[in-house]
């Protein structure tokens, strides 16, 4: 593998293999490439980091809060309904496709009881009667994981270059053929994902099992 241990150095690599080194619009993208592989990456290998707390005020009939940069995955999310002098509830997180599909199934319910992702950037809650308009919009409170020590110019290594630098190319890649919509390079690289994302699990089954083979876990 190309020893690209930094996060210059990978931007760098990557540029290198588009073919389009003087593609300003494609370098301007790099740094998001290497963010979406990352957060992707952090789900699927429960890869936790900091805990966070996002306040802010749901806008009238409104039923979607867009999710900080660095967002990984949720904790808890609790409207504080002003009609009621700020009564708290906490919503259910489901799977995305039970949440979109009772977005418009009950009438009877006078506020939000579920939420899910929808994509990197916003959490979807439902369902959302029609009756909320006249109120004022509610507050919330959402718990978070952030990404665990992010790649960014100022911070150039991470847990990702340390144990996984070729997993993370991958990733990267991945994300970068998705942009230039090169289905041949994106199969390639999601195959390669997976492989990689199957091998670090099965290490974590392995370290988990027998203690006494990775000092790091002890």
């Amino acid at each position: 593998m190309i020893p690209l241990y930094t996060y210059e150095g990978l931007i760098d690599y990557m540029i290198s293999v588009s073919a389009r080194p003087n593609d300003t619009e494609l370098i301007s993208q790099m740094p998001n490439f290497v963010l979406l592989a990352q957060l992707k990456l952090g789900r699927r290998l429960n890869i936790f980091g900091t805990q966070k707390i996002l306040t802010g005020i749901l806008p009238n009939n409104q039923n979607t809060i867009q999710l900080p940069n660095l967002y990984l995955r949720s904790i808890s999310l609790t409207l504080f309904d002003p009609r009621y002098d700020n009564q708290a509830n906490i919503l259910t997180y489901r799977l995305p496709e039970y949440v979109m599909r009772i977005q418009n199934g009950s009438t009877l319910r006078d506020m939000p009881l579920d939420y899910t992702e929808i994509d990197v950037n916003t959490l979807f809650l439902a369902p959302f009667p029609p009756d909320l308009t006249p109120y004022p919009g509610f507050s919330f409170q959402l718990i978070f994981h952030e990404i665990y020590q992010a790649l960014t110019p100022t911070n150039q290594t991470n847990y990702l270059t340390e144990r996984m630098m070729d997993l993370l190319v991958d990733a990267s890649l991945k994300e970068m053929y998705i942009f230039l919509k090169d289905s041949y390079y994106i199969e390639m690289y999601s195959n390669n994902v997976e492989k990689g994302i199957a091998e670090a699990m099965a290490q974590d089954d392995l370290n988990r099992s027998d203690r006494g083979s990775n000092p790091d876990i002890n």
